[in-house]
């Protein structure tokens, strides 16, 4: 093997699609994008990759495919939660520091601070030169998981089976503090690299960490968001697309609320999204039912289509026909919703929250507004559909800045940079 060939292991919250599909799994619906790392830096071939990752239930399973080993390592489904997002036990402890030393990367890469991968790498299970990617940013993060509903909204939608099962929205929100307290914040402590892409994260860290190393480095998105093309002629009027609703903090009431205001002059409007209908059964989320309840009470039913999972092509095909994108959110770092809507050419209409200024400026690649606020929220929206002229021009700018931020091969280069300063400070 060539010397310049880099041995890279990776943990990631999520196995790649390909390697589920090829072990006989349901592949997941996010992190794509990881996938689509590995594939540019797979391509120029100066690197060697190992995929680790926790999955619920069955065997230890492997695989390598297109030249990256899967190593998908099962955990008991009672056990999965606490060892994946908590602390893996001492077999799972075993497992892994037994796969980093049959592998002998020279560089260990972490995926996330939200996940119990990096206290293996802080508790001493794994001693190599190791990069930490900073993703959902908890202990920043968490201060929003209410999405500004107050504590009677969430309070109320509590049934026996939440306070039963630990379920609903205030025990989630415990649930994540508690991760971030006991987790992330040991992590983010560590002297390891870090890896970020947005001002947000970038002062999340310096504040748990100041003498912590920061490096930046842009995502490579899913290959469907680069090779969608948007046709003026298929667009349809008054579509708005959302990329989520599945909890509070994406904002999503906020999103039906602006569009209860704008039904008045757009009565044709109407409003997709991925995730499942909410209704008011007893087993779903405090969230679901919350919206069921204020999608009723704004009359929104005849406008709502929630469309189920979508994997990345149905994605980038809702978006080519969406007249715009909205994110509502209360709380993001970096919004792959954002981002994928940026590469298809969608109008964007965003919250100022976060990481999200780092990704587009007001007036020239978006629209943004205040977080929480449905009324300039709709009335962004309001320009976005009456304009075409401002629409083309948002849309044309944020498709320009987007792809030249997102380039594989850039990017990959990047990375490969970085691997480079890791190795030779170990």
């Amino acid at each position: 093997m060539s010397a310049r060939v880099l041995r890279l292991l990776w943990f990631t919250n999520v196995a790649f699609p390909a390697a589920c599909e090829a072990v006989g799994r349901r592949p997941p619906v996010i992190g794509g994008w990881l996938a689509s790392l590995g594939a540019a830096l797979q391509a120029t071939g100066k690197i060697e990759l190992m995929v680790v990752c926790f999955v619920p239930g069955g065997s230890d399973q492997s695989v390598c495919l297109d030249d990256i080993h899967h190593e998908l390592l099962a955990i008991a489904p009672a056990r999965f939660n606490q060892e994946l997002w908590f602390s893996p036990s001492q077999d799972t402890r075993r497992k892994c520091s037994g796969l980093v030393a049959a592998f002998q990367p020279d560089v260990v890469h972490v995926h996330g601070t939200e996940a119990s991968y990096g206290l293996l790498v802080v508790e001493g299970d794994i001693q190599r030169p190791t990069v930490i990617s900073l993703q959902g940013m908890l202990g920043a993060l968490n201060r929003f998981d209410d999405g500004g509903l107050s504590l009677w909204d969430r309070l109320r939608t509590l049934t026996p089976y939440d306070l039963c099962a630990n379920h609903g929205m205030v025990h989630g929100a415990m649930i994540a503090a508690r991760r971030a307290r006991e987790v992330e914040a040991r992590i983010l402590r560590h002297r390891a690299m870090f890896v970020g892409r947005t001002t947000y994260d970038r002062a999340a860290l310096r504040a748990a960490n100041p003498s912590a190393v920061y490096c930046h480095c842009d995502e490579v998105m899913r290959p469907a968001f680069y090779q969608q093309e948007r046709d003026a002629c298929r667009v349809v009027p008054m579509r708005i697309y959302a990329s989520g609703c599945g909890y509070p903090r994406k904002g999503f009431h906020c999103l039906l609320k602006a569009a209860a205001l704008l039904r008045g002059d757009f009565p044709e409007i109407s409003i997709r999204v991925p995730g499942p209908r909410p209704s008011n059964s007893w087993r779903r989320s405090g969230y679901q039912r919350y919206l069921c309840r204020l999608i009723r009470d704004l009359r929104l039913e005849d406008c709502m289509t929630f469309l189920g999972e979508l994997d990345a092509k149905a994605v980038a095909e809702e978006l080519a026909l969406a007249s715009a994108f909205a994110l509502p959110s209360f709380g993001d770092n970096s919004p792959n919703g954002l981002i994928e809507a940026m590469l298809v050419g969608t109008p964007a209409v965003a919250a100022f929250v976060g990481g999200v200024p780092s990704l587009v400026r007001h007036e020239e690649s978006a629209l943004c507004f205040p977080v929480g606020d449905e009324l300039v929220m709709a009335e962004c929206l309001r320009r976005v559909l009456s304009d075409q002229r401002l629409a083309a021009h948002l849309a044309q700018t944020a498709q320009t800045v987007a792809r030249m931020r997102h380039d594989p091969e850039r990017i990959a280069q990047c990375m490969m940079n970085i691997y480079g300063q890791v190795a030779a400070a170990r």
